[in-house]
């Protein structure tokens, strides 16, 4: 999967900055990231405590900030979404990368 290295990087980079910003300081184990090998794709989890629901917007041309949702949906080819996590709060940000798997 070393193809798909670059991508996940800059994917995970933007889902676990937009879950910290989304959480409380105090909070044990805000965040929480796992990749996952499901056939034939790559998927990445991101859990968080924090409240609402990821959202993407349309940053201004001189804004550091608001563009993370709209590289993940372009990496991934809007493969991507979002649930709830009643039972421990928060909620959970996913993004899936293809694979050529030719083995």
């Amino acid at each position: 999967m070393t193809e798909l290295a670059d991508d996940a990087q800059a994917i995970a980079t933007e889902l676990v900055s937009n879950a910290i910003a989304a959480v409380k300081a105090d909070m044990e184990h805000p965040v929480m990231l796992t990749l996952h090998d499901r056939p034939p794709e790559l998927r990445i989890h991101v859990w968080d405590h924090g409240p609402g629901a990821p959202a993407r917007r349309t940053a201004g041309a001189g804004e550091e900030n608001g563009r993370g949702l709209a590289i993940v949906d372009t990496l991934t080819s809007r493969q991507w979404g979002w649930y709830s996590t009643p039972a421990s709060g928060g909620k959970v940000v996913w993004a899936a990368l293809g694979r050529d798997d030719k083995s």
